[in-house]
């Protein structure tokens, strides 16, 4: 995942550095050289560590999506033995490199199912083996509104059954808060890294997006505090003009706009905005 976060497993010291100690933007918490303190360090729930380290890894399994317009999609679903509720997550932008495979995409996934959640990413049209291409915002709203649908089928959900939460990052949640402004039916809005200080150099149809209404779990939005795309006054500007305390700022504090190095912290927001 290259976050830089401990694994769990005890360090070696990096080849080339024998004899000199860690770097220390590296080096390992001090008590994993203290004797017995290295086995509470690691008994510790991946939440409880400082630096958190990611959540456990979980097992997906393949499925086939369907858009409004005929696209087939391809994502893949996690699916507890007992789940609490459910959650979609949607992908960084798709002409500069991002999938669902995104490191940020899958520390939000380990995040969310080891908050008991059912959870589900995908690739918008044109990526990996979905169908279509990219359109600039406008279809990947109906690809996102194709995930909660498909994840509702999946769970056998029933008029009045619980809402799931949508999670998107940089363009992810743009379209993400499109589909909740189109009226996806979400419980909870999370907001990772929303470009908004893009807005006015975006297409009309992403440009307006980030407006939603607010969902009754509420918004969430998280931002590195060194996020080149999204400003903290700009951040703190748009969750304040919903003058209402659901909606909320989570600043992780040394991250960039890609949380390089800081995915642990990310992931225990992540997971801390969703646990009961």
């Amino acid at each position: 995942m290259g976050s830089g976060e401990p694994s769990g497993t005890l360090p070696q010291v990096p080849r080339g550095m024998q004899g000199r100690g860690w770097p220390a933007a590296r080096r390992p918490p001090p008590a994993l050289f203290h004797g017995g303190g290295s086995l509470q360090w690691l008994r510790m729930s991946w939440t409880e560590q400082d630096p958190p380290r990611l959540p456990p890894a979980v097992d997906e399994v393949a499925l086939v999506l369907t858009a409004e317009d005929g696209v087939r999609l391809e994502g893949r679903l996690h699916r507890p033995a007992r789940a609490r509720g459910a959650a979609v997550l949607c992908h960084p932008h798709p002409p500069q490199g991002g999938t669902m495979d995104n490191k940020v995409v899958v520390a939000c996934t380990r995040a969310l199912a080891a908050a008991g959640l059912c959870t589900l990413r995908f690739n918008f049209r044109g990526v990996g083996q979905s169908e279509g291409a990219h359109s600039g915002g406008a279809a990947e709203v109906a690809d996102v509104r194709a995930a909660l649908a498909a994840l509702a089928v999946e769970l056998g959900e029933r008029e009045g059954a619980a809402a799931p939460v949508l999670l998107g990052y940089s363009f992810g949640s743009m379209m993400a808060a499109a589909a909740v402004t189109a009226g996806a039916r979400v419980s909870q809005l999370l907001l990772v890294g929303p470009p908004l200080g893009l807005r006015p150099r975006l297409p009309r149809a992403t440009a307006d997006a980030p407006s939603p209404p607010l969902p009754a779990g509420g918004l969430r939005v998280l931002l590195g505090d060194g996020d080149a795309l999204c400003p903290l006054d700009e951040a703190r500007r748009f969750v304040a003009s919903y003058d209402d305390a659901r909606a909320r700022l989570t600043i992780i504090e040394g991250a960039d706009h890609f949380f390089h190095g800081r995915l642990g912290p990310l992931a225990r927001a992540v997971h801390g905005a969703v646990a009961p």
